[in-house]
């Protein structure tokens, strides 16, 4: 469950978090270490069919949603402020491309607040 704007929006299959530089960082919320949980991801195709959420604004986070909305998983991304900050470039482009094409939904000033 996240918090966006003071509206709670629920994603009921899959979580997807990943942390800084690669190191996994936990949300620090209930739920963290249930088994559909993912702080790392190799293979983007075991999602496909899948919803997922990505939390995070880095590097890891949007790399990881780009990648999986390019394998065609249904993937948001929840970040807590109201744009990219810290990515590269690139990143950021093919980002923004996959949010243009509707392929990959942005959920900005958005908190995650609980798993379940």
């Amino acid at each position: 469950k996240i918090n966006n704007k003071g509206e709670e929006i629920t994603a009921k299959k899959i979580m997807l978090c990943v942390g800084r530089r690669g190191v996994p960082r936990k949300p620090g919320v209930n739920g963290e270490a249930k088994e559909h949980i993912f702080y790392s991801m190799t293979e983007p195709e075991v999602f496909t069919g899948k919803k997922v959420l990505v939390v995070g604004g880095g590097d890891s986070a949007v790399e990881t949603a780009c990648m999986l909305a390019e394998e065609g998983v249904d993937v948001s991304l929840s970040y807590r402020s109201s744009a990219l900050s810290r990515v590269k470039p690139a990143n950021r482009e093919k980002f923004e491309k996959l949010v243009e094409q509707n392929r990959l939904k942005a959920i900005f000033n958005s908190n995650l607040i609980e798993i379940f």
